[in-house]
């Protein structure tokens, strides 16, 4: 079967960015307080398409797929 890892990052990422800003628009504030709202290294986008490549992959081991397919 042969993956094409754009179309799935696009379509991960464009679902990403439409559940943010639906989560902010319906979301309610409890007690005023700050939130902490660092930005990561990896947009959510990202994450999410490495978790799905991980679950379409042979590997059983989520840091053995990380190490071997992703950082090569």
């Amino acid at each position: 079967m042969k993956i094409n890892i754009v179309d799935i990052f696009c379509m991960v990422d464009d679902f990403s960015k439409l559940f943010d800003q639906t989560i902010k628009e319906k979301s309610i504030e409890k007690d005023g307080k700050k939130r902490r709202n660092r930005k990561s290294r990896m947009s959510d986008g990202e994450v999410m398409t490495i978790l799905i490549l991980f679950h379409l992959s042979r590997y059983r081991d989520l840091k053995a797929f990380y190490l071997q397919y992703i950082t090569h």
